[in-house]
């Protein structure tokens, strides 16, 4: 067994491990992946070249693990940057398995636990990875550590400090490397008894109010993210073709009708509200940028919305339509 690093506390039954997880078994989560130096796939455009975690008992203490390489199918060169970071050499990808074949021992590895990771940015990818090769998916959006210790160290859930600095900030030391998928699946475990101790203290406003913004998280991580090119020069045109603005539900799959179109928030970035029959009220977020050829590149992110998101919007809209047409500087709005 590791002998603990200076600075750990033990964990008893964790509130993280008892109450945020309904008591189901943990499992830290962490990937590598790859991306193209000169063309990028907008259906896939990072690559899962590593996945690591490791399971976490009752106790906080670490069990078994879980180490894999996976061989890239689309951006076959690791890029510089992320070798220089990660260490991955191109032999270990070029010895790594078929994204698939890793992904179906990872369920097993992990079947029936309540993924944790440190950040928000490793599940979308996941999820994309997953859908790439049509896969299945069994589990939740993990809950994200990052911000738990943010919001319980640091006064604030979008504070966003790095791993090690946090391990730091806790006075943790550790012999862990950096910057291999199972590595930093260990160095999170670290903190889950700190986090745990913190979450013992809240009372039960403050554990109500964190949960609400854990599960408005959970929402983002299940949004649908799209990104692709159009044939247009203009973002006038390109808001105004319903085949690359229309609304679909993130959960059935559905067409949704729009309770508020598509208007510039600001920096080419735009809001809507829709509704879908089944699921209620639905977000979309969309960004448009020109590609190298000066084509107009969409990005979109469809996600299910509480009635505090649709409100926020909504009163949003109402001070865009409040601005005089010709004092909107060529900000845009899709016609209903």
């Amino acid at each position: 067994m590791r002998e603990r690093p200076e600075g750990f506390i033990p964990a008893e039954i964790g509130i993280m491990l008892e109450r945020l997880t309904e008591g189901a078994p943990v499992v830290i989560l962490d990937l590598e992946w790859n991306q193209g130096s000169f063309y990028t796939n907008p259906r896939i455009p990072h690559e899962i070249i590593e996945i690591g975690a490791c399971r976490i008992d009752a106790e906080g203490q670490i069990g078994e693990k879980f180490s894999r390489t996976v061989k890239p199918q689309i951006y076959r060169q690791i890029d510089r940057h992320i070798q220089k970071v990660t260490g991955i050499t191109q032999e270990e990808l070029d010895r790594g398995e078929h994204f698939s074949e890793v992904w179906k021992d990872f369920i097993r590895f992990a079947e029936n636990a309540r993924l944790v990771t440190w950040g928000r940015d490793d599940f979308p990818v996941l999820r994309r990875n997953v859908e790439f090769v049509q896969a299945r998916m069994p589990f939740e959006p993990p809950i994200d550590a990052q911000l738990l210790f943010g919001s319980l160290f640091l006064n604030s859930s979008t504070h966003q400090m790095n791993l090690h600095s946090a391990l730091e900030e806790m006075k943790i030391t550790s012999e862990i490397p950096a910057h291999r998928a199972v590595y930093d699946a260990e160095a999170t475990a670290l903190l889950l008894p700190r986090i745990d101790e913190k979450l013992r203290q809240l009372n039960e406003a403050d554990l109500g109010s964190l949960k609400a913004i854990l599960d408005r998280e959970k929402r983002i991580a299940l949004a649908k993210v799209m990104t692709f090119p159009t044939s247009y020069t203009s973002f006038a045109e390109a808001i105004m073709d319903r085949r690359v603005t229309h609304f679909r539900c993130p959960v059935c799959g559905s067409r949704a009708n729009f309770a508020v179109p598509w208007f510039d928030a600001g920096k080419e970035k735009f809001e809507a509200v829709a509704r879908c029959h089944s699921h209620g009220y639905l977000q979309g977020n969309m960004h448009l940028k020109k590609s190298a050829k000066g084509k107009v590149v969409i990005s979109q992110r469809f996600s299910q919305a509480n009635e505090e998101q649709v409100k926020t919007i909504k009163n949003k809209y109402r001070a865009f339509k409040m601005i005089p047409e010709n004092k909107r500087h060529h900000r845009l709005e899709m016609r209903i």
